[in-house]
Formats: C-alpha cells, structure tokens, sequence
C-alpha cells in the first residue's frame, strides 16, 4: 500500500512537472514580447537575451498613443465591435438555440442540420458577397460591418447552447408554462441562467473572434478612425518595420485584454465544453 501511494505521488510529481515545464516554454515568446517592448529598439535582438531590460523605456508605448496612430482611439472601436459581437451572440444565438432544443416546429432538425453546415463555409468564399450587401446597404466603412453578422446567427454558439438546452428536463419548461411563462420568459429567467457554463464559453469564444477579426476589418474598413486593433497593428508594423520594440509595444496591448478574458473564463470555459458534449 505504501508503496502505490508512494509510486502515485511520484507519477503525480512527474506529470506536474512535465506540464509546468511545457507551460513555460509555450509562455516565453509572451515573456520575450513583454520584455522588448520596454526596450530600446537596438536592443531587442541582443543575445543572450536580457529578460529584464537593463535600461527599460516607455517610449514605445508613447509612440502609440501620441504618434501618427492614435491607438486610443482603435482600442474603444475593437471594444465596441466586440461587445456588440457579444450582445448579438447571446441574444440570437440563445433565442434561437431555445427554439432549436424545446420548440417543436416543421423541419426543425434539417433546419438546424442545414444551418450547422454553414460552418464548413470559409469566409473567403462568401466574402464578395457581403461585400456587395453592404456596400448596396451604405455599410462600408463602418463598424457596423464587423459586429452585424453576429445579429444574423451566430452559428457556434447556436450549436453549443443548443446541446445544452437539450440536457435541460422537460419538466422544467413545463413547470414554467403551468406558472404563466411563455418561451421569452422561459428562456431568459429560467434557462440561460442555467446555461452559465456554457454561456461562459460562448462569451469567450465570441469575444477572442471579434477582438481578433482581420479579414472583415481588412475588408469593410477604409478611414483610419475606424480602424480596429488588428488592422491597425497590421500597417503600423508596415510602416514602423524598423522598429521592432514599437511593435511589440503594439502587440503587448493587443492580447491583454484576451489574457485577462482567458485567464478569468479559462474554469467556465472547460467547465462549458464539457457539459456541452454530454448530450447531442
């Protein structure tokens, strides 16, 4: 007996510090990031590499905010393209994941089989014809171009909150009807605040997308003060391309706030896809 016990912790050990060793490595180029962008610019590439910059500097980051690019204002355009992303996600992906799980209606499964199909669609087959959409809808140019389609199906959280729903007992819904519930009722008092796992990783899903989004923002977007954070890293490291610490700078501030988004929801969203995947 001691001697499993004793054999369990060593493997535990182990494998503790098998993970925390590769976690590590996977965190240095972060770590390296960090550090040149509190650099000056000629020495980012010295080596060996000073993790803690010997003379550290915040002009990269004043060049920012003060310089030709003003990343204050690209920073509250990709919050508000986000958080609109985030609002569309929840309100129409958990209306319509409702209707999908306990709503029985004609064709609702091919419906919903047809709709779960569009996710093998890439974005560049059918981005000439968005295109054409919003540039007949008065939408280039415009940060409305980048959260709308969250409005019109949002179709991974669908799936998600759908799986969800359908582990919910019927008993539930029908105990809300016999109190007066209709389904709007049902849904926002009773189901999506069950769903919380879910909905979690739905949040976090949502958001990393929309904070990231390149190729609409490259797209749709034309005047400078509509930038986004992506597109504006983009030419800004076209045009700063000799400045290495400026662009780390730029990239710095760009993954903080999904660091802090990850590193608050990482529990929920674990916790969001597993329940996800117990019933199809």
């Amino acid at each position: 007996m001691m001697s499993y016990k004793l054999t369990r912790a060593v493997g535990q050990l182990a494998t503790g510090i098998a993970l925390w060793s590769v976690a590590v490595l996977m965190m240095l180029p972060l770590i390296w990031m960090i550090s040149a962008s509190f650099k000056y610019n000629m020495e980012v590439f010295k080596f060996p590499i000073e993790w803690i910059p010997r003379h550290p500097t915040l002009d990269n980051y004043r060049t920012l905010f003060t310089g030709n690019y003003n990343f204050s204002r690209y920073y509250a355009n990709t919050l508000y393209v986000t958080f609109m992303t985030v609002v569309g996600t929840i309100v129409v992906g958990g209306m319509s994941a409702y209707a999908y799980a306990k709503i029985n209606f004609v064709g609702r499964d091919f419906i919903f089989m047809f709709k779960l199909a569009a996710v093998a669609i890439p974005f560049q087959v059918v981005m000439i014809p968005n295109f054409i959409i919003y540039k007949n809808l008065g939408l280039l140019d415009t940060l409305t171009s980048q959260w709308l389609g969250a409005f019109l199906g949002p179709t991974m959280a669908v799936f998600l909150l759908r799986q969800y729903f359908k582990t919910l007992q019927d008993e539930i819904i029908d105990s809300a009807k016999i109190d007066g519930a209709g389904h709007m009722r049902t849904l926002w008092t009773i189901a999506m605040p069950i769903a919380r796992p879910v909905l979690f990783t739905v949040v976090i899903l949502y958001f990393v997308a929309a904070w990231n989004q390149y190729e609409s923002a490259l797209l749709f977007l034309r005047s400078k003060d509509n930038y986004v954070v992506s597109i504006a890293i983009k030419i800004f490291s076209t045009e700063y391309a000799n400045n290495d610490s400026a662009i780390m700078a730029a990239s710095v501030i760009s993954v903080i706030p999904m660091l802090i988004v990850l590193a608050w929801g990482q529990r929920h969203m674990i916790e969001g896809l597993s329940v996800g995947a117990v019933k199809g």
